[in-house]
């Protein structure tokens, strides 16, 4: 049979009506073919309106009564429409009012949603705020953790114990120490470089036919560290 159908518009949020050349499967089921898809149709007090999209027609075929009237149940009964914890989407509620119901009851459904939403958004809210504070505790679990690693390493480096490139460019940050770019990138090659120490710095032996890579720029920046430490 043709009627018209209530679906949403484009935006997904609009209610149109269409009309569609419907197929019935059961009592106040009906479906239409979508390209290749299946979309379901319900039909509650004389109002045709789209349930769900399908992509076989066995799950089509295979809906009852009993399911509808599951359906309507959880969805637009007076129970369901009015619990502050069940969400009614834009089209069910044009159905109700299209079905018989009185503005009234209409404004009552529209007032549980926006408080629905205004709930939703809430625990949003606080979780966002958790994941926050989460973040902000592993934040600063890390930065201590790497203090107390530049704490060590400053001790280290002044008795003449090796310390990681990364520490060592740590401890020229904290002191004003520059350290030129290419410095940087050849202390951080594991390929390079294996320890430093306020001497000079370990390097890995090279594989053969390749030569030891140039560290001047380090050597300057460990005289400035040095210094720095009245060393």
């Amino acid at each position: 049979m043709e009627a018209k159908i209530l679906t949403y518009r484009a935006d997904g949020n609009g209610i149109k009506r269409i009309a569609k050349d419907l197929i019935k499967v059961v009592e106040n089921v009906y479906y239409y073919e979508s390209g290749d898809d299946f979309m379901i149709v319900f039909c509650y007090h004389g109002v045709l309106f789209e349930v769900e999209r399908a992509y076989e027609l066995n799950r089509v075929l295979s809906l009852t009564e009993s399911m509808y009237d599951n359906w309507i149940r959880k969805n637009l009964s007076d129970e369901a429409v009015l619990n502050p914890d069940h969400y009614t989407r834009n089209l069910e509620i044009e159905v109700l009012r299209q079905s018989g119901k009185d503005e009234q009851f209409s404004t009552a459904v529209l007032e549980n949603k926006r408080v629905y939403i205004a709930k939703q958004e809430e625990i949003e809210r606080l979780k966002r705020e958790r994941r926050a504070e989460a973040d902000a505790e592993k934040a600063r679990i890390k930065e201590e953790a790497h203090r107390k690693e530049v704490e060590k390493a400053e001790s280290d480096w002044k008795s003449g114990e090796s310390i990681s490139p990364e520490l060592f460019l740590s401890l020229c940050l904290n002191t004003g120490v520059i350290v030129q770019p290419k410095t940087k990138g050849r202390l951080l090659d594991e390929r390079k470089t294996a320890r430093c120490y306020n001497r000079g710095v370990y390097q890995y032996t090279p594989k053969k036919g390749r030569k030891l890579a140039y560290f001047t720029g380090y050597y300057t920046a460990m005289d400035e560290l040095n210094k720095n430490y009245g060393m």
